[in-house]
């Protein structure tokens, strides 16, 4: 089920927050997880059982490496035995569903089978949630929490409808106290959807409206683009792919709000950003901060020298790239990003100061070129279709496109285009659709705005039936 559906938004959100509200204090946590749990199984019932499995599997080995004071020698070694064990079976069934057909293709083509494995259909949002397991099971380990005794509220945790499917992802040790103790008032009701609606108008608004145009232009054959038409099709994606996620994380974050929890933030105009590592502070800050809790630090991080950092950052973009997806067009992504990285990180290690003479401006036209071409890679079907597009987008190519950038781009989306790229830059940064303190004026004017966007969303959702997410496939 698609947040921005007619199901969900006319059906669905209204009927479970009705539900909620009215339910005794005890029972609030069951109508998310049953809400939860149907959520996901209306186009997937027979993954969610996948879903459900893993949360018992991680449930049990939390209780078995749970620390006990009395035993020491024989369970010393069982504990970090339960946790491997879990862990790799975590990462097993994700790395079926995911990777299995990469793999096969792989072996494929250096010949050792005879044909690539059957591919397989990929689970919403499994990614995600086999990260949050593992994020569990590794704070039960390292006694940051301590275990969950109540299955169905650790199935809770892991299967929150609001971020299930696209994240933001959540940590055990953020979370835990507000699925026992949270707060309610109709201040943070309102606040949350209003946070909800200006999320789905980036979705529906700005990145629908760009991803026709992307999927067109990205769809041609090579000698069908112009420079032109390639620069439209990378800076549209490019914009479409921050309001498709933001969004995504927007609307997760208002409607935790709504049901009393605290999401954390997932963007801060990463397209501000001066360097690729300020970019990574900023871009999906959830995974980000994952790969540095559980994988970063624990590889020894910048504290066993310069060189072991270096190939600790390379690991870990490398395995960035492959989270986002089965494929080279990946792999490559997260490394080009990882290259870029370990260049900033060398010039700080040499001079104390990454680019320190390069006048500001220049640092903002590094890093959006950097993300721009990245942003190709990423999209393109395969390498070769992205060093094609790149070398038309160069001048590098020749080529004999049949008709203009007009033909393809509508006025409409050009305006689109220029206020997404206006509203990147944070110049509405201090226009809060959060802050509950605001007066009787400001408060009206922003409630009729949302009004007004979920109208315009509601009519190009019945209009058109252009709507993916572009993370649900990660």
């Amino acid at each position: 089920m698609l947040f921005s559906s007619v199901v969900f938004l006319c059906l669905f959100l209204p009927l479970v927050t009705g539900l909620y509200f009215i339910a005794p204090k005890g029972f609030k946590n069951i109508i998310l997880l049953v809400a939860s749990l149907l959520f996901y199984a209306f186009g997937e019932p027979f993954y969610v059982l996948i879903l459900i499995g893993i949360t018992f599997c991680v449930y049990v080995t939390a209780l078995l490496v749970t620390p006990i004071p009395c035993k020491k020698s024989t369970y010393s070694f069982l504990r970090p035995f339960f946790l491997t064990i879990s862990i790799l079976f975590t990462l097993s069934v994700l790395f079926y569903f995911k990777y299995w057909g990469f793999s096969g293709s792989i072996l494929f083509s250096m010949g050792f089978i005879d044909q690539p494995f059957a591919e397989t259909v990929l689970p919403l949002g499994i990614s995600f949630y086999t990260f949050q397991a593992i994020s569990y099971l590794i704070d039960v380990y390292t006694r940051t929490v301590t275990a969950e005794k109540n299955f169905f509220r650790l199935l809770l945790y892991i299967s929150f409808f609001p971020q299930l499917v696209a994240g933001p992802i959540l940590k055990y040790h953020d979370i835990a106290p507000q699925l026992t103790k949270r707060t309610h008032s109709l201040a943070n009701v309102a606040a949350g959807f209003r946070r909800f609606v200006i999320g789905l108008g980036k979705k529906v608004l700005i990145a629908n409206t760009l991803g026709e145009t992307v999927d067109q232009i990205f769809a041609l054959p090579t000698h069908e683009l112009s420079i032109g038409l390639t620069w439209i099709g990378a800076i549209f994606y490019m914009l479409q792919l921050y309001y498709d996620f933001s969004g995504y994380s927007d609307m997760a974050i208002g409607l935790g709000r709504v049901f009393g929890f605290k999401i954390a933030e997932n963007f801060n105009y990463p397209y501000i950003a001066r360097s690729i590592t300020d970019f990574w502070r900023r871009w999906h800050i959830s995974l980000s901060s994952w790969f540095k809790e559980y994988l970063y630090i624990p590889l020894g991080g910048n504290k066993r020298g310069f060189s072991r950092t270096l190939l600790n950052l390379t690991i870990v973009f490398f395995l960035t790239g492959i989270w986002h997806g089965a494929g080279w067009t990946f792999i490559v992504w997260g490394l080009w990003h990882g290259c870029f990285i370990l260049c900033e990180k060398t010039l700080k290690h040499i001079d104390n100061t990454p680019f320190p003479t390069i006048f500001t401006p220049f640092k903002h036209l590094y890093l959006l070129g950097i993300v721009l071409i990245g942003w190709v890679i990423f999209r393109a079907d395969s390498l070769s279709q992205a060093r094609d597009y790149l070398g038309v987008m160069f001048g590098l190519n020749e080529t004999t496109p049949d008709y203009g950038i007009l033909y393809y781009v509508s006025e409409f989306q050009i305006l689109v285009c220029m206020g997404a790229i206006i509203a990147t830059t944070g110049i509405f940064k201090n226009i809060s659709v959060q802050n509950t303190n605001t007066g009787f004026i400001k408060t009206a004017v922003s409630n009729l705005g949302c009004l007004f966007i979920l109208g315009a969303c509601l009519i190009f959702l019945t209009a058109t039936s252009f709507n993916p997410f572009i993370y649900f496939r990660f």
